[in-house]
């Protein structure tokens, strides 16, 4: 059983080839064209002109921002899509990572009315008593 037939073109590569010189992303440019990101990259690995023309439009698009950002009217904007496009070269290198771990108990109104006219000396040793006798649970 033979395969379908590839939607491959000159035509669909120069488009493609055209939005990542724009600097769109390899996603984008697949949207683009009608295709997914994995057809894509299956067509670069499969057809080495192809690739070569991908390398080479993703140059240029570098090559573009690096100019709007020397020669640009505000080139804070392309400065931040060489931050994002092209990590390795123009990133920062700055990474933010938040962790958080935190319980949060809720108590009813009526249950801390109730505990506030009991006296503190009793309230701590209620609750050492009670946390006794409540087994602890495995984590």
């Amino acid at each position: 059983m033979a395969g379908r037939k590839s939607k491959f073109t000159e035509k669909l590569a120069e488009r493609i080839c055209e939005s990542l010189t724009k600097g769109v992303t390899l996603n984008g440019a697949a949207a683009t064209a009608a295709i997914s990101v994995t057809t894509l990259n299956e067509w670069r690995r499969k057809k080495p002109a192809f690739a070569a023309q991908v390398t080479r439009a993703i140059g240029q698009s570098e090559e573009g921002l690096v100019e709007d950002a020397r020669k640009g009217s505000d080139p804070r904007v392309a400065v931040m899509l060489l931050e994002r496009r092209f990590r390795n070269g123009w990133s920062k290198g700055e990474h933010h990572k938040v962790e958080q771990n935190s319980t949060i108990t809720t108590v009813s109104p009526a249950v801390l009315k109730a505990f506030s006219s009991v006296p503190e000396s009793v309230r701590v040793a209620r609750s050492h008593s009670v946390a006794a006798e409540t087994p602890e649970k495995a984590e």
